[in-house]
């Protein structure tokens, strides 16, 4: 009987401590680290990777928290491939920030780094990422570093652009603001009808 409950408790340690398994140990998923900072961002965000740019690489790096300043979530999922020369990417926001600057470079280390200028201030977040398939080092992926810092001088920078696509129904409960161009279009070039409300007209 003894023999039995101690099966027991060791069953119930080795599966609880299976659901633990952190996301890093899962192959070519890392948590990477936390953030946070409690002043207005005077500079922009500083991420210095331990990414080789001269190596081939292709990652997708989360970033998900919250800027109390401008009272917001942050979600962005950054994404670009390395081919040794340039980088080229893009980024995609599910959060309610979008900041306007996205930023990947070649720092002086010759590591990639990524600036992101947009933030308020009082920010916390964690940044994760995914790379599988091109040999990618976990190494790479411990010890980055974070600071309301410019990049100054790099040998390297490439502005990143947002990409968001929504397919079929896309339910907007409240306002919607466009603050440049907005096409509307289908294959029945708008006979179906489009209408736009004006307070004024």
């Amino acid at each position: 009987m003894k023999s039995l409950i101690c099966m027991l408790l060791f069953s119930l340690i080795f599966f609880a401590g299976k659901s633990q398994i952190p996301s890093s140990n899962l192959a070519g998923d890392y948590y990477i680290m936390s953030y946070h900072y409690n002043s207005s961002i005077q500079k922009g965000i500083l991420i210095n990777t331990k990414i080789p740019f001269s190596n081939i690489h292709g990652p997708v790096v989360r970033i998900d928290g919250y800027d109390i300043r401008a009272e917001r979530t942050i979600g962005m999922n950054i994404s670009w491939f390395g081919d040794g020369s340039t980088l080229n990417g893009t980024v995609s926001s599910y959060g309610g920030i979008a900041p306007n600057e996205v930023v990947l470079l070649q720092n002086n280390n010759n590591m990639v780094s990524i600036f992101i200028k947009g933030f308020g201030g009082n920010i916390r977040f964690t940044i994760t990422a995914f790379a599988q398939g091109y040999q990618e080092d976990p190494s790479w992926f411990d010890q980055w570093e974070v600071d309301d810092q410019d990049p100054g001088q790099v040998p390297y920078k490439m502005q990143i652009y947002y990409a968001n696509q929504f397919r079929d129904q896309v339910f907007i409960d409240g306002r919607l603001d466009v603050t440049k161009r907005a096409y509307v279009w289908d294959e029945t070039h708008l006979k179906r009808g489009l209408f736009v409300y004006d307070a004024n007209n």
